[in-house]
C-alpha cells in the first residue's frame, strides 16, 4: 500500500520514473491518494510503470510526468489494475505519446479525468488490447460507455486546484456502480 505520499522528481533510465513495479513483481498493489509529479522515464511510464501487478490505483493526481515514448502519466502492461478516480494533468511526451498507455484487457480504466489546457491533437488513452475504459473525461475523446470529452472545469488546475466548478460535466457523470455490487448510486 502506498497512500498519501508525494512522489516527485524521479527518473527512470528506461521505465517508471516515479513508481516502477518490476517484471518479477506479481503482487497486489494499492496506490491511492498520492501526488505523482515531475517524474521522467526515458521510454515508458513517466509517473507509473507496471509490468504485471494487480490491484488498485485510485484517487491519485498525476501532474507533469514525461517520457520520450508514451504512458507519460502511467503505462499498465500485463496484470489487472483498477485505475479509478485519478486526475492526469499535463503529462507530456517528446513524441506525442499518450498520457495513459494500457496494454492488457484485464485493466479497468474508470472515472478518470485526463486533461490539459494545451491544443494537442494526439490520443490521451492508447490501448493494445481491449480493457474496460468507461466514464472518463478524455480531452480528445475515447469511445466507450459514459466517456466524454468536455472540459472538466477545474477551478485553477495550473495552480493545482483540481476542485470541480459548479457546472462541471464531471459532477454525477461517473460509473453509478463502480464496485460492481449491483447497487446503483446515481
Amino acid at each position: 500500500t502506498l497512500n498519501g505520499f508525494t512522489i516527485q522528481n524521479g527518473q527512470g533510465d528506461y521505465l517508471g520514473g516515479g513508481i516502477l513495479l518490476e517484471n518479477d513483481f506479481e503482487g497486489i498493489v494499492n496506490i491511492e491518494n498520492n501526488i505523482i509529479k515531475d517524474n521522467y522515464a526515458n521510454t515508458l511510464g513517466g509517473g507509473l510503470y507496471s509490468w504485471r501487478a494487480t490491484g488498485s490505483v485510485s484517487r491519485n493526481i498525476f501532474i507533469n510526468n514525461s517520457t520520450n515514448d508514451g504512458g507519460n502519466a502511467a503505462r499498465l502492461n500485463n496484470g489487472g489494475i483498477n485505475f479509478y478516480n485519478n486526475t492526469l494533468w499535463k503529462n507530456e511526451s517528446s513524441s506525442s505519446g499518450a498520457p495513459l498507455y494500457v496494454q492488457y484487457s484485464d485493466h479497468r480504466i474508470i472515472n478518470n479525468i485526463i486533461w490539459d489546457n494545451e491544443s494537442n491533437d494526439f490520443e490521451y488513452i492508447v490501448v493494445n488490447d481491449s480493457p474496460t475504459i468507461e466514464y472518463n473525461i478524455d480531452k480528445n475523446g475515447y469511445d466507450g460507455t459514459g466517456n466524454i470529452s468536455d472540459d472538466p472545469q477545474f477551478y485553477d488546475a495550473d495552480n493545482w486546484d483540481f476542485r470541480l466548478g459548479t457546472s462541471s460535466p464531471a459532477i454525477n457523470a461517473g460509473d453509478p456502480d463502480l464496485d460492481g455490487d449491483g447497487e446503483d448510486y446515481s
